[in-house]
């Protein structure tokens, strides 16, 4: 019976180590949990951004060609053309950027998602 007892009061200390140790590691969550209370408005944030540069940059395509329209059946000169090619360059540029941006906010957003409802499922009771 004793050595009973002495193994017992052996398991109960390590599970007091491995409770404190526990303990410190949910503490440390909720400062996690904290800076994603902080960062996930933040994130709301660079969609509308990004949503608005899209919708931004769908108006200037428009815009684009209209003008370029009215060129192909001659209203417009030289120097209208050589400025439509111009913005369209620009336009360009600002394409390649957004896809760039565009492909890192995807990469982020759908891991941390994934992520974030992955723990979640942890704690949910069945």
């Amino acid at each position: 019976m004793h050595n009973t007892h002495t193994q017992w009061r052996s398991e109960h200390a390590a599970w007091m180590q491995e409770i404190t140790s526990w303990q410190r590691e949910q503490q440390q969550a909720v400062v996690t949990i904290y800076r994603l209370e902080r960062a996930l408005p933040e994130h709301k944030s660079l969609l509308d951004t990004h949503a608005d540069h899209i919708r931004v940059h769908e108006q200037e395509i428009e815009d684009h060609e209209k003008i370029l329209a009215r060129l192909m059946v001659g209203q417009g000169n030289a120097s209208a053309y050589a400025e439509l090619l111009k913005t369209h360059k620009n336009a360009a540029e600002n394409h390649t950027r957004m896809q760039q941006q565009h492909a890192e906010i995807r990469q982020t957003h759908l891991a941390a998602m994934a992520e974030l409802k992955r723990l979640a499922s942890l704690f949910e009771k069945p």
